[in-house]
């Protein structure tokens, strides 16, 4: 299932657990993965928002490289700067959160710029 294509009619179990108890366990057939990275293997591109759609805030992950800049644009649907963050990498994963509550509502475009790439996804806000 790892690799470039997605992985089609797959099927997922989930259980919840917390102080109340266990769920039953639920089989969630005909699940299509399109992103998927082997846990501890992060040699690839990371860069996941979560959630999307966001209402009161989302955070950002990327996958660093060791002693490498890299900066994080925040713009609206009109390509305004909204937000910007400079940071060096630690060869970790990067994660930070935006608040939503001083956004507009509408579609932001987040830019993650390191050397000389440049990867970028959409947000939106509600």
């Amino acid at each position: 299932m790892y690799g470039p294509n997605a992985a089609t009619n797959q099927l997922i179990s989930v259980q919840a657990i917390n102080t109340c108890g266990n769920s039953t366990i639920r089989n969630l057939a005909g699940i299509t993965v399109t992103s998927c990275i082997r846990e501890g293997d992060l040699s690839g591109n990371v860069f996941n928002i979560y959630p999307n759609p966001a209402h009161d805030q989302f955070e950002l992950f990327y996958q660093t490289k060791e002693n490498v800049s890299f900066t994080i644009e925040m713009m609206d649907a009109e390509g305004r700067l909204v937000n910007t963050k400079s940071i060096v990498g630690n060869g970790l994963l990067y994660s930070t959160r935006y608040e939503t509550a001083e956004l507009a509502r509408g579609v932001y475009l987040i830019v993650v710029n390191e050397e000389g790439r440049r990867l970028q996804q959409r947000v939106v806000v509600y």
